[in-house]
């Protein structure tokens, strides 16, 4: 578990600029844990003299796993969220930032005053969908319309509306595509609208199928293991067996000190092919 903690505490510090990894924001500290763990080893009197360590047949199960997000499930290259599984892209704002989450796609603005959000809204007709969201308890409904988004059936509608941090002004459109209903929400704090009524209606209509055939084939990146057959340092291993991200990283996932760590001979290693960051136009 030490071994573990110290993994993490790696991939924390190479995320950089101080930003948070997920796992982070709900986990204790690393650093904490080490600690904590260390204690607790020093009060364990159990003799470990002839414990069976079966690193092989773990990795073995680690063979081909997907390794980081998966792209599949949507993703975002140069302002653009391009979802293949979905097939359908979706133009943000330059500069905002942006997040895809299980239950959403949101982008946030610079100036944190802003926020569009694009999510699935089952099967409802996009204009019942817009009726039923206007007509919600505390919601005002503004100027609707029931014009295409690139030529998809949508209806759409601005609002005002109250919640606990005060009141919002926004624009919606449900649109279908593909046997699914989506929402596309623009809102930000009542009197900012005309700000960002532009950018809301620019990313809405932006909506559209994907054709571009190198994001509809993209593929996560896998994990490979290989048993190597004489000593050599990662980077050395690296030279020979390239991965698809940066050496430092296989060192983490590889318990690694640093890219000139020797590697005895029949150790298996972690490597990691493919992925989108293989992709040549990127």
């Amino acid at each position: 578990m030490k071994n573990v903690m110290e993994t993490l505490d790696r991939v924390g510090n190479a995320a950089g600029g101080g930003r948070l990894p997920e796992w982070l924001a709900t986990h204790p500290n690393p650093g904490t844990r080490i600690q904590n763990i260390e204690k607790r080893l020093d009060t364990l009197h159990k003799d470990l003299s002839n414990t069976v360590i079966k690193r092989d047949e773990y990795l073995a199960k680690i063979q081909n796993m997907t390794y980081g997000e998966d792209p599949r499930q949507g993703f975002f290259e140069k302002g653009m969220f391009y979802h293949p599984d979905l097939r359908f892209q979706l133009a943000f704002p330059p500069d905002w930032k942006t997040q895809n989450t299980a239950e959403a796609v949101i982008a946030g603005s610079p100036q944190q005053d802003a926020v569009i959000q694009l999510s699935l809204a089952g099967k409802t007709p996009p204009q019942q969908a817009v009726q039923q969201f206007l007509s919600q308890q505390g919601m005002k409904a503004g100027n609707t319309s029931t014009a295409s988004v690139n030529g998809l059936p949508a209806a759409s509608g601005y609002f005002q509306a109250e919640t606990d941090q005060g009141a919002v002004q926004g624009l919606v459109t449900f649109l279908s595509y593909n046997g699914n209903t989506y929402s596309l929400l623009g809102y930000t704090p009542a009197g900012k609208l005309s700000t960002y009524d532009n950018v809301f209606r620019q990313t809405i209509n932006s909506f559209s199928q994907l054709r571009d055939q190198a994001a509809l084939n993209v593929k996560p990146a896998k994990v490979e293991l290989v048993r190597l057959t004489k000593e050599m340092t990662l980077e050395q291993f690296n030279s020979q067996y390239p991965s698809s991200i940066p050496i430092a990283e296989v060192a983490i996932i590889n318990e690694l000190e640093s890219p000139a760590t020797a590697i005895p001979m029949g150790r298996t290693v972690k490597r990691v092919v493919g992925g989108r960051g293989a992709r040549a136009s990127c």
